[in-house]
């Protein structure tokens, strides 16, 4: 089967603190299964439902400033058996152009430039 995804995903675990914006107030924290140009795998202990809109901290570097990006709830996957019940997938629906681009330069060194779609 043909993998039609506009951006290639890396698997990587980053530090992500999340609040939710919409539907309703609540905030956590995670830790990524894969991250991408264009959003980003959580497992997390709360049922995100499609469409809820988040706004992130993804801790790119270690000692680095966060990246900040607001991001919607494109799917969520039951992860059973497992701390982590859920498997949500966020589209990133706003970063500013500097976080993009840290976000951009960090997948290029993880991946290697070659390999890295829309380089």
């Amino acid at each position: 089967m043909e993998d039609k995804r506009e951006y290639i995903r890396i698997d990587d675990t980053i530090k992500v603190w999340f609040r939710i914006i919409e539907p309703a107030a609540g905030h956590g924290t995670s830790l990524s299964k894969n991250i991408s140009e264009g959003g980003i795998a959580l497992p997390t202990n709360q049922r995100l439902e499609k469409d809820t809109i988040l706004e992130l901290w993804i801790n790119l570097e270690r000692t680095a400033k966060p990246i900040i990006a607001t991001g919607k709830v494109a799917w969520l996957k039951e992860n059973t058996p497992s701390k982590y019940p859920f498997l949500i997938g966020i589209k990133f629906i706003r970063i500013s152009p500097s976080d993009y681009d840290k976000l951009k330069s960090y997948l290029r060194k993880k991946i290697g430039k070659s390999k890295y779609h829309n380089c």
